[in-house]
């Protein structure tokens, strides 16, 4: 039987019932010429086990289940913090935040309190893409989170999540593959659904189900007709459902007991039954396929809502409003700001228009009393920046050296403390200065300190789940974690349970699948308990000098219309308010 062209058009329960495809492939792909190695990775992003170890085992993941049988596979550790353009940014490059400079979704504009979108890592450092080109192989990536504009490529890419969805705005390398896709397939934009992702609900998947349409043909031409070497695709529809669905999936929360819970669960599992199809689908096509590469950039779980944070800075003094007249700025901020969380028509209300939400904006950043302000969050809860003076806030109030370090342990002291009835575990369950776990010349524009929240989630609870304070439950949230997904797959891959693997480790291990050598400057590392030890034997770890050809320039700044698509991409995932 020959692999790729007939194994995936018989029935999987026939496959499955009389064979295994596992073997099947595996003897098939030991004919291919080992000379040319080609690679085939997936990234379903926030994709997470606590789904699809039971999904697996009800027998709902057929093509994930065969690839963990039978090849390496375990928890992907994420970056700090889990956020997909952090994330990603190590994925491409092999290197940890310190280095290539993303550390969330928005960034400061040096010398103002403005925060601008993250649309791709700096210019400076080579990607995986770069580095396969540079040695004559062929690319092909689509739909690749935070990579706008696309980067040049010895074939084609394109850009997907945070990338400006506006007319004009090219997305994809050559600028021409657009008008090509769109010509043959009636359609190509880029793969974000433009409606919130919760409440999950039929327009939610009316959206997903067309862009999936979309994708699995342009994906069938591009992998059968280009002559590639690494072919990628991320598949943003399981982050983008677990954010609108996960309360409904988690045992703790109120959602659960909801009417409308089953059905949420329900398309839950239905679009990861739908990413594992994908899967199957490119891995028919692929035809010579060598070894398949899986992974996610980051868990999903159930945390306490991000507020926390900021809630914890306020009542401490830490971050100070100013005061109006009886009355506390503190308070009056905290009551709106509960207010605005718990009552989703007036977030609705505030959020109608460009206008409202620019004013709404406005109105918070005065609310700050910043020369009495020692410290503020950023975005979700993830990250504090210690208003230091001289830095690179204008009214910074805290000296540096030993009143900054005070201050710096005060707070993680503070945050881990942190407590909530009825909860297993404190909300935070560390707090870590960038000095701890960011290396590189980048490291100095970091926030100072990141908050890594717990991951909650009890999936054995849910036949008898825990009756919490109702404060306590609604402040839960599916939100993002540091367990990822990791799966390899292929004839130099063994069969094993990965433990200690960081995303970091995927891009030097995918070229040394591809009989490249690896750059000895990365922080990542080549998952050599995932091989063969004959493969690793017969080929083993070579290494070349880390310097070399990186994109040029870094991209133009945002213009105003470009930055607003991406904060609205960015607000329908609940990332921004």
């Amino acid at each position: 039987m020959q692999f790729g062209l007939h194994l995936f058009h018989i029935p999987l329960e026939e496959v499955f019932a009389g064979n295994d495809p596992c073997k099947l492939m595996k003897d098939e792909l030991q004919k291919e010429n080992r000379d040319r190695k080609r690679v085939l990775i997936i990234g379903l992003d926030g994709a997470t086990w606590d789904v699809i170890h039971p999904m697996i085992a009800a027998g709902r993941l057929p093509t994930l289940s065969c690839l963990v049988r039978e090849g390496a596979s375990g928890i992907l550790r994420s970056t700090m913090p889990p956020l997909s353009p952090v994330a990603w940014s190590s994925f491409l490059t092999g290197q940890n935040p310190g280095r290539h400079g993303v550390f969330g979704f928005e960034e400061p504009v040096e010398g103002t309190y403005d925060f601008r979108p993250v649309t791709s890592r700096p210019a400076g450092d080579r990607s995986l893409w770069r580095i396969a080109s540079d040695h004559g192989r062929r690319v092909v990536a689509l739909d690749i989170p935070f990579s706008w504009p696309p980067e040049p490529v010895n074939g084609c890419l394109v850009a997907g999540f945070g990338a400006p969805v506006r007319e004009g705005v090219e997305f994809t390398y050559p600028p021409a593959l657009r008008a090509a896709l769109e010509k043959r397939f009636g359609e190509f934009r880029v793969a974000v659904p433009d409606i919130k992702a919760a409440p999950p609900r039929e327009a939610v998947f009316r959206r997903w189900d067309r862009i999936l349409d979309n994708r699995a043909r342009v994906a069938d031409a591009l992998i059968a007709e280009e002559d590639w070497d690494i072919f990628m695709i991320v598949l943003g529809v399981t982050d983008h459902l677990q954010h609108g669905a996960w309360t409904y999936f988690e045992p703790l929360h109120p959602d659960w007991r909801s009417p409308e819970a089953s059905q949420a669960r329900d398309a839950l599992f239905r679009y990861y039954a739908r990413a594992d199809e994908f899967v199957e689908r490119l891995i028919q096509r692929a035809a010579s396929l060598v070894h398949v590469v899986v992974l996610s950039d980051h868990g999903f779980g159930t945390t306490r809502r991000g507020d926390l944070t900021r809630q914890v800075l306020s009542e401490r003094g830490w971050l100070r409003y100013r005061s109006w007249p009886l009355l506390s700025g503190t308070r009056v901020m905290s009551w709106l700001h509960r207010t605005y969380q718990a009552s989703s028509w007036f977030k609705r209300l505030l959020h109608r228009r460009r206008a409202e939400r620019r004013w709404l904006k406005q109105v918070a950043a005065r609310a700050i009393d910043w020369p009495q302000t020692r410290a503020f969050p950023a975005a979700m809860g993830w990250q504090v920046y210690i208003h230091r003076r001289g830095g690179a806030f204008p009214q910074g109030c805290v000296e540096p050296g030993d009143d900054y370090a005070l201050l710096c342990s005060q707070i993680r002291e503070a945050l881990e403390q942190c407590s909530a009835d009825g909860l297993p575990h404190r909300p935070i369950r560390r707090v870590w200065h960038r000095d701890e776990i960011y290396r590189g010349k980048a490291a100095a524009r970091a926030p100072d300190l990141f908050v890594e929240y717990q991951n909650l989630h009890m999936p054995d609870s849910a036949m008898t789940p825990p009756a919490l304070p109702p404060n306590t439950a609604q402040d839960l949230v599916g939100s993002h974690t540091l367990d990822g997904v990791f799966i390899a797959w292929g004839p130099d891959i063994v069969h094993t349970n990965l433990d200690g693997a960081r995303i970091e480790d995927v891009m030097p291990t995918v070229l040394h699948l591809m009989n490249l050598p690896v750059p000895d400057d990365l922080d990542g590392r080549v998952l050599e308990q995932a091989l063969r030890p004959e493969a690793l034997q017969r080929q083993p770890v070579r290494y070349e000098s880390g310097t070399g050809a990186a994109v040029s320039s870094s991209p133009a700044p945002l213009a105003a219309d470009e930055a607003e698509s991406v904060r609205q991409q960015l607000r329908n995932l609940g990332y921004l308010d």
